[in-house]
């Protein structure tokens, strides 16, 4: 039998009358609460339980100005949750209702806009022990004040000086309070250059504001500066005068913490210097001062590694941060991390290096100018420092090697994924990471005329110099990379009848072929294309006359009656104008199609056709997808692969059975010469899937005759020529012409 919902409803209201003993208060009269000034860590305003018994306790406070409020349940037997609510009495699993739930001592902190002042909130205690006894406290939360920095003021002026002594004034075995974080309030003297945190060790988050409290207790932790276990503090955040900062600490609460605060001592070094086994087991800071000679164009700093993870940054003329500084090197595990600067951000003056890492470590650090090989502009060369990371500089000399080529090829081979390939013209090329006004992620800068990723770099138009060559890998040892060296070489092609099949041709390289088009009337048009493509990566044909492609400038006019010397010429799609073909995969850029005449831009001379292997989409990151194609070049007229079938004016017709999706016939007639046309018709009857045609006056047809839809009105004088293009049968009529 189903029960009445009446004693259901019984049931659940006698549960309820008996987690509220007596003596606990009602909601219509809720205790209110003196808002805590925080003056000392367990509050002066704390209310204590007016029961051990287990209940409901509630109380309401007016909240007043402050960045920051805290609320803490000291618990000291049994068991209490706490909860708080705006405007209204809090309700469990509400979204309005703040909560904190753990076992023992409850805490919670809130800033603004999260409250403001002048509101009325309420708060719910329920103990759910036997014997319970606990307090509450809510206002204000406490900061403890660390006072001036300390240093020994050697010549009494008042500020830092870099030199003097610098001591410690942080704090040592303090317990985490129910809240999970604590708030210090430190002064700095002027000039610090650094100011460094360190948790002793431990890993909590310790953030850092000017002049107010860091709210690291938000779901999104709000610090000026934030970091794990460590923080180094410089300007320009630093100020010159005599500021005030807050410090919060997040950690788990019961836990016990150090923290270290001081001054962050400097040492000289020799530009062209070592400074050998540096070995960190307290603070994880290590700070170097280096200047830097006139006329320097090149710097390289780097770490060899003995022991732990040590990290790497540099900065000109004050102290760098992790999170503020000129250039960053943050290589992962038992990499060695390097930073190279190059002219023009590399200045003549004083530089600063700091030396971090997230536990105890030990390097030697180098500073000076980097190795730079001479090599030639033909050659091969084997890296010979294999466990360096960031860059191995080679340098090209002879000018006289490089003149009368058609470009100048670099490959890497045997080099880990993204590799850099890089030159820059008569300097060092350069890229670094670098962080500046307390970033987290990196911006990237460099200092390079061309580079590549994919292990080959091709420079068309190569303009004689003195070139710098620079091998890059800023994550893992370079290892035992071959570098090779050659000119940029072409396939010698015949302008018909020509297949050629392309084999592991690397995403991002070019390919190149070598084709002089004949002075032969008979020749009416060039057809170049692509098929049989192995991958779904982009292959794209470009064409220039007497020079490699690609170049922006000059480009070839599609109307135009000449293709200048140097000029390029890229095509998008075919005749049908479409990206995709019968099984989806895109066609751009496979095709190629010129016709000659005295108003075409095709003319007898060489011309070298380009085809360009992109990466596939979906590809991971880091991976090179080659690819395999085959390439055919046809002309087109007179015996030639592709034929122009003549029609008669007067009843020509042709009968096609084979035409391939894409596929195209060119046909021809002539009007009579001297004859009175007064009109003339062109009609295309499908049987068989859809077609088109497109007509020119004398010359061929190609991709770039004009396109619209119906039937269309005389063809005289519109050198462009006419696309018709609609669904079923086209039709063409002329009118009034002679032939």
């Amino acid at each position: 039998m189903i029960p009445s919902p009446l004693p259901v409803l019984r049931i659940v209201f006698a549960l309820f009358l008996l987690l509220v003993p007596a003596g606990a208060y009602t909601l219509e009269d809720p205790t209110q609460l003196t808002w805590d000034e925080g003056s000392t860590e367990a509050g002066v305003n704390a209310i204590s339980q007016p029961s051990p018994d287990a209940g409901q306790y509630y109380y309401r406070l007016n909240t007043r100005t402050a960045p920051v409020w805290r609320t803490r349940l000291n618990v000291t037997q049994g068991e209490a949750q706490l909860y708080l609510a705006k405007g209204q009495i809090p309700t469990i699993g509400n979204a309005t209702t703040r909560a904190s739930t753990r076992v023992g001592s409850d805490g919670i902190v809130l800033a603004t806009p999260d409250f403001n002042a002048g509101e009325n909130w309420y708060l719910m205690v329920i103990a759910t022990g036997a014997n319970n006894a606990w307090s509450l406290v809510s206002g204000d939360p406490y900061v403890q004040d660390l006072g001036n920095l300390p240093f020994t003021d050697i010549n009494g002026d008042g500020a830092y000086n870099i030199g003097e002594p610098a001591q410690n004034g942080g704090v040592a075995d303090l317990v985490m309070g129910p809240e999970g974080v604590s708030f210090f309030k430190a002064t700095l003297p002027p000039n610090v250059p650094a100011w460094a945190l360190w948790m002793r060790g431990g890993q909590q988050l310790v953030g850092v504001r000017k002049n107010q409290i860091p709210a690291l207790f938000k779901p999104t932790p709000l610090a000026d500066r934030k970091r794990n276990g460590s923080l180094l503090l410089v300007p320009p955040y630093l100020g010159e005068g005599l500021d005030s900062y807050y410090v919060s600490v997040k950690g788990e609460p019961g836990s016990v913490y150090s923290m270290d605060s001081r001054i962050e001592p400097i040492e000289d070094m020799a530009f062209d210097g070592t400074v050998p086994n540096i070995a960190v087991t307290g603070s994880p800071y290590r700070v170097f001062r280096v200047e830097v000679p006139a006329e320097q164009v090149i710097w390289d700093l780097s770490l060899t590694r003995l022991s732990g993870d040590p990290n790497l940054c540099v900065r000109k003329q004050t102290v760098p941060g992790e999170n503020d500084n000129d250039a960053i090197s943050e290589a992962v595990g038992e990499v060695n991390d390097s930073i190279t600067l190059v002219s023009p951000n590399l200045t003549n003056g004083t530089w600063f290096i700091t030396l971090f890492g997230s536990g105890p470590y030990t390097a030697d650090l180098k500073s000076g100018t980097p190795q730079i090989t001479d090599i030639g502009y033909r050659g091969m060369v084997q890296n010979d420092q294999p466990q360096r990371s960031g860059w191995r500089y080679y340098r090209v000399p002879d000018m006289g090697a490089q003149l009368g080529t058609l470009g100048w090829q670099l490959e890497l081979a045997d080099a880990p994924p993204n590799t850099k390939i890089s030159i820059r013209r008569a300097l060092a090329p350069g890229t670094w990471k670098q962080k500046t006004l307390g970033a987290t992620s990196a911006a990237t800068i460099t200092q390079e005329n061309f580079f590549s990723t994919t292990g080959i770099l091709q420079r068309v138009d190569h303009e004689a110099d003195i070139w710098y060559v620079g091998v890059y890998q800023p994550e893992v040892p370079l290892g035992n990379f071959t570098l090779t060296l050659h000119d940029i070489v072409a396939t010698t092609a015949q302008v018909d009848a020509y297949e050629a099949p392309v084999t592991g041709q690397t995403a991002g390289e070019w390919r190149y072929f070598r084709v002089i088009v004949p002075e032969d009337p008979a020749l009416l048009g060039w057809y170049v294309d692509v098929h049989s493509i192995s991958t779904a990566a982009p292959v794209k044909i470009t064409v220039r006359r007497d020079r490699l492609p690609p170049v922006t400038l000059p480009t070839v006019n599609p109307m135009a009656a000449d293709w200048p010397s140097g000029a390029v010429w890229s095509q998008i799609a075919d005749f049908t104008g479409a990206s995709l073909n019968a099984n989806g995969r895109d066609t751009t850029g496979n095709f190629f199609l010129a016709a000659t005449g005295a108003t075409r831009p095709l003319k007898p001379g060489t011309y070298y056709v380009g085809v360009f292997a992109g990466q596939a989409s979906g590809v991971p990151a880091g991976e090179i997808q080659t690819v395999s194609y085959t390439l055919r070049s046809r002309a087109i007229g007179g015996s030639y692969s592709i034929p122009v079938t003549p029609l008669d004016f007067a009843g020509g017709s042709v009968t096609l059975t084979d035409l391939a999706p894409r596929d195209f016939r060119f046909y021809s007639f002539n009007i009579p010469q001297g004859a009175e046309v007064p009109s003339w018709d062109l009609r295309l009857t499908p049987s068989v899937g859809e077609m088109f045609m497109q007509v020119r006056r004398d010359s061929l047809p190609d991709f770039f005759s004009s396109a619209f839809i119906g039937e269309a009105p005389g063809v005289t004088g519109v050198q462009g020529g006419k696309r018709l293009k609609k669904p079923g049968k086209e039709r063409l009529t002329g009118t009034a012409g002679t032939g």
